[in-house]
Parts: C-alpha cells; sequence; structure tokens
C-alpha cells in the first residue's frame, strides 16, 4: 500500500433552499371562491464545484489521516411581470407601495466552503469487504445575498422604485465522525457507501437593507445579533471506483452521487408588522432555521505515491 494520496473531484450539484426565496406574487384574477396569486422564487439550478483531498492511510500506528476542502457557489435570478398585478412578499410594510408593481426581479448567491481534517481506522478488512471509521473536526464558512427590486413600468413623478438587499455572513467549527464501506468486485473494480454526520457551533453576520425613493426615510437597515448557533449536518454518498496502475503509478477514477444537508442556518427575516406607514416597525420572523442542502454527480481522480 502507498502511503500517500491525493485526489480531486469535480462535482456538478444542484442546491436546495427549504424556505423559497419568494421575490414577488403575481395576482391571477378572481374566481368564484377567492383571489387568486401565485408566488414567483428563485430556485437555484445546478452548479459547478470542486473538491480536494489528501490521504495517509499508515499516518501513526493503526491510525490513518484523510483532509479535504470543498467549495462550491450558487447563483441564479428570476423576473415576473404583470400590469399592476405584482404583490410584495419580503418588502418592509413601511417600505412597500400601496399600489401593485408591474415587475419583481430577484437575485440569489450562495459561496459555500467546507474543510475537515479526520482519523481514520480499518475496522473490518477482508478480501473483499473493507469497514472505515472516521472521527474529527470539521468546519463550514457560508456567504448569502438576496436581492429583489420591484418598480413600475411606465415611470412618472409619483412612481418609486423599492428594493430589499440582505446578506449573511457564517461560520462554524464542530465535529465529524462516519464510516465508508467498500466492496471489491475484482482487482479494478469497487463500490463504496458513506455516510457522516456534523454538529457545528458557531456564529453569523446578517443584515438587511430597504429602499424606496418614495418615503420620506426612505433607507433604513436592520442588523441581526451576533449570536451563537448550533447547526447538525450529515452527509451520503454511494458510487463506483476504477483502479488502474500506469507506469508505477496508482490511480484510482471515482464516479458517484452525493446528498449534503445543513440545518438551522441563517435566514433572512420577513418583517410582518401591520402598520405599513412605519419604517420603524421590527417585528420579523427569525433570522435562522434555514435548511439548506446539495446533491448531485461527482467525477474524480486521484493518485497514490
Amino acid at each position: 500500500m502507498k502511503g500517500f494520496e491525493l485526489g480531486a473531484d469535480f462535482l456538478w450539484w444542484k442546491p436546495c433552499v427549504s424556505d423559497e426565496l419568494d421575490y414577488g406574487a403575481r395576482f391571477h384574477g378572481t374566481p368564484s371562491t377567492c383571489l387568486k396569486y401565485r408566488y414567483h422564487a428563485i430556485c437555484p439550478d445546478w452548479q459547478p464545484g470542486v473538491r480536494v483531498y489528501v490521504k495517509m492511510p499508515d499516518f501513526y500506528c493503526d491510525w490513518g489521516l484523510a483532509a479535504s476542502y470543498t467549495f462550491i457557489e450558487s447563483e441564479d435570478h428570476g423576473k415576473v411581470r404583470g400590469s399592476g398585478e405584482i404583490r410584495h412578499s419580503f418588502m418592509h410594510p413601511g417600505f412597500a407601495n400601496n399600489d401593485a408593481n408591474d415587475c419583481a426581479k430577484g437575485f440569489w448567491n450562495a459561496r459555500y466552503n467546507e474543510w475537515d481534517v479526520l482519523l481514520t481506522s480499518d475496522a473490518c478488512s477482508r478480501e473483499c469487504h473493507t469497514f472505515t471509521h472516521q472521527f474529527g473536526l470539521a468546519g463550514i464558512v457560508l456567504s448569502q445575498h438576496f436581492r429583489v427590486h420591484q418598480h413600475i413600468l411606465v415611470r412618472s413623478p409619483s412612481n418609486t422604485e423599492e428594493s430589499a438587499n440582505w446578506r449573511s455572513d457564517f461560520w462554524g467549527v464542530g465535529f465529524r465522525m462516519g464510516s465508508e464501506y467498500q466492496y471489491r468486485f475484482s482487482d479494478c473494480f469497487r463500490f463504496f457507501a458513506k455516510g457522516q454526520g456534523t454538529i457545528l457551533a458557531g456564529k453569523s453576520e446578517g443584515r438587511v437593507h430597504f429602499e424606496n425613493e418614495g418615503c420620506s426615510d426612505n433607507r433604513a437597515c436592520f442588523h441581526d445579533a451576533e449570536c451563537c448557533k448550533m447547526v447538525p449536518g450529515y452527509h451520503l454518498a454511494a458510487g463506483f471506483l476504477y483502479d488502474m496502475c500506469w507506469c508505477d503509478w496508482d490511480f484510482s477514477f471515482k464516479l458517484g452521487y452525493e446528498f449534503l444537508q445543513w440545518h438551522n442556518l441563517p435566514k433572512h427575516r420577513v418583517f410582518v408588522g401591520d402598520s405599513i406607514n412605519s419604517s420603524t416597525d421590527a417585528i420579523a420572523t427569525s433570522p435562522s432555521g434555514r435548511t439548506l442542502g446539495f446533491h448531485g454527480l461527482t467525477l474524480g481522480a486521484s493518485v497514490k505515491f
């Protein structure tokens, strides 16, 4: 067995956000029973990402050492039009126009960074079956940006544009543990399945900025308290490995599918005060509780020294 493995994975993942990123609701008429509205939200599309890792199977006695870094950025936008049919779903009541708008735009960006350093140990290794346990430190750094802009298409002196701009930065560090199973079909092919659980403790910094040209106090910024957050998460993966030797170099190629999910992450507040004339109303939903996940294909290669 070689004593050092270096690898990289190409990720083609789809982000999944629990509370949808609504940027407006469009009026669709008045049926016999009720008014009909349809929400419009940003649904993030598939995005590329990368993961690099290093493994040392014989780090100390029967223990190995593994470290990895993952990065993926999600960015998407949406737009809806309707003459006087667009209603708010995110604006502060004190900065919202009394009349409906003609156009709404939404923008979403999330930069996800993850790292871990794990000790590994082979619990059971036979001719075809291998079980490996993992335990160590992990952390994430997550930046989120959500922006909404609404306006009337035909401008007049009384028409205004309004916008909401939310940003959040979160970091967390904690413990991770898991197990990996491998089954060798032949000298070249292996099947693998992996599961990990993580608990992080961290802090976030969130702020939202509202603006409306028609208000006397036309701008306001709300900052969230920087409190400790506990963020649990899990990671599942399965796929196949192909091993080959070329010029005394041992290579492995990977094809797999992965699921990754985090709970209790920061999210934007939705202001629910009932006074549309008060731009200082701070009654709002919680700034935490978002579930953010990814799933998708993984293509990778590694070399052993």
